[in-house]
């Protein structure tokens, strides 16, 4: 358990430093849209910080060209993407908005097209793409929901994605290192060694090693320190929902509310004290 976790968090962290220049990033939105930008300084980074957003983490976040775009990195299949995206998202128009437009005014406020894109590089087998959708969650059916929205899950592994990924030599160098981790593991290494083993190979045989030659002891703090935290406060799926409940009507009222420890419960809809 404790290598899975480890192993993810070293993903996670590792990813975020590989999008961290404007130009890789852009590179990926092009291969993702088939589009051809050029000029990187087009892009707008609008990451939330961990802090506003209750510890809910993503990878990176950005506007260009009216498009808004919330890039994730998982090494787990999780259903529940749709829900996390739509507090982001919530929370980034929000922002987006503020105090400059009247969305009580009779002229439309036009916003960014949103797109949720998950990169997916766990062992579980997955097609090249997956979509996501928060009206699968809806306890009702029969009804046309107000309510959207989509993750469109990538997968990254070996073998998938390969027009894409083709097209974006970091992602690339980035799927060569994780092979290199499941190598050294399949051989009998414990996640610490595999990884630093990874890290040593992809240096000496130019796979991301400007990034790894720069940020290695960064990201490797960032992972000990992100476990270190976590494997003491592990919270129950229901205050996982009051969190993410918590930060929407925040983000979208200012209205603080508690969060309150329940026993665990199946149907969410059926708690009254939910905000």
């Amino acid at each position: 358990m404790q290598g899975t976790k480890q192993n993810r968090h070293f993903k996670d962290v590792l990813f975020k430093y590989v999008l961290k220049e404007k130009a890789d990033l852009l590179e990926l939105y092009n291969a993702i849209n088939d589009s051809d930008y050029c000029d990187p300084e087009e892009l707008e980074y609008n990451t939330l910080d961990d802090a506003v957003y209750l510890g809910i983490k993503n990878d990176v976040s950005f506007i260009i060209h009216n498009s808004m775009n919330l890039y994730e990195h998982q090494s787990t299949i999780n259903p529940n993407m749709p829900l996390r995206g739509l507090f982001y998202f919530s929370s980034l128009y929000k922002k987006l908005v503020g105090d400059s437009f009247d969305i009580y005014g009779k002229k439309l406020v036009k916003l960014p097209t949103p797109q949720y894109i998950v990169f997916y590089n766990g062992k579980d087998e997955l097609p090249d793409r997956v979509e996501l959708r928060l009206s699968d969650a809806f306890a009702t059916d029969g009804h046309t929901p107000s309510l959207e929205c989509i993750a469109t899950v990538l997968n990254i592994n070996q073998g998938h994605n390969q027009r894409i990924v083709e097209k974006c030599g970091k992602l690339f160098q980035y799927i060569q290192f994780n092979g290199k981790i499941r190598e050294f593991q399949e051989q009998g290494f414990t996640m610490e060694d595999a990884v630093d083993m990874a890290v040593t190979y992809c240096m000496e045989h130019d796979i991301l090693k400007q990034i790894l030659t720069e940020n290695r002891s960064a990201f490797m703090d960032d992972i000990l320190t992100t476990y270190d935290a976590e494997k003491h406060m592990l919270p129950k799926p229901s205050d996982i929902i009051r969190r993410y409940l918590a930060a929407f009507t925040f983000c979208v009222y200012n209205i603080d509310t508690d969060i309150v420890n329940e026993p665990v419960g199946t149907d969410v809809s059926a708690n009254s004290d939910c905000p």
